[in-house]
């Protein structure tokens, strides 16, 4: 995986919450950055008052904060949520550190994808 600001955040992030709900934090920025972005929701700086608002729209978005699902937002300090915000208020979410942010790029969210699991990396690889 290339280094970028969300991939260094990712891998700090792994260190202490494990690699898989690391991912799924960052993820879930990436989602929150872009319904804020299209004035889905408000802004509040906090990104699991964000999320559950953003759950809160649809029914087929409640996984998302589901701790068996997301448990990297549960477990997460305010300091590290708070980093996640912050990472994606940088640029698009499908942006890479090394192209311009171009909104139609999504080298970024993809390479984190593939550390979910096996599949995902077979599959999309």
């Amino acid at each position: 995986m290339s280094s970028t600001p969300v991939h260094d955040l990712t891998a700090t992030l792994a260190r202490t919450l494990g690699e898989q709900p690391a991912v799924v934090l960052v993820h879930s920025g990436a989602i929150v950055a872009h319904a804020t972005a299209h004035w889905l929701i408000d802004t509040t700086g906090h990104l699991a008052v964000e999320l559950d608002r953003l759950t809160a729209l649809h029914p087929g978005l409640h996984p998302l904060a589901d701790p068996a699902v997301n448990p990297g937002l549960h477990n997460a300090g305010a300091d590290q949520q708070a980093a996640v915000t912050g990472v994606w208020s940088e640029g698009p979410a499908t942006a890479r550190g090394d192209a311009p942010r171009d909104p139609a790029c999504g080298h970024t969210l993809g390479d984190l994808y593939q550390h979910l699991s096996v599949e995902a990396r077979k599959g999309r690889a």
